[in-house]
C-alpha cells in the first residue's frame, strides 16, 4: 500500500502529469454534458397579423380578387 501512496504523490508531483489528467477530464465532463443538454428551444408565435390590403393591385394582375378583407392572423412554430 506504501508503493501505491508513493507512486500516486510521484504522479501528482508532477505538473505536467496534473495537467494531462486535468485536460482528459476537461474533455470528459464537455462531451457530457455536451450530449446530455437539450440544444433544440421551440417557441410559439401566436396571432401574427397578416395584411392583405396593400396587396391587392398586385392580386387583381393576377387575375385574383379580395372579395372581404379580415383580419387574418398566423401562428408559427420556430
Amino acid at each position: 500500500m506504501k508503493k501505491f501512496n508513493l507512486s500516486f504523490q510521484r504522479f501528482f508531483a508532477s505538473k505536467k502529469a496534473v495537467m494531462i489528467l486535468s485536460f482528459l477530464i476537461a474533455v470528459i465532463i464537455w462531451f457530457i454534458i455536451a450530449n446530455t443538454i437539450e440544444n433544440e428551444i421551440t417557441r410559439d408565435i401566436v396571432e401574427i397579423p397578416i395584411d392583405l390590403s396593400e396587396q391587392i393591385d398586385t392580386l387583381a394582375n393576377l387575375g385574383l380578387k379580395v372579395s372581404e378583407v379580415q383580419d387574418v392572423t398566423a401562428s408559427v412554430k420556430v
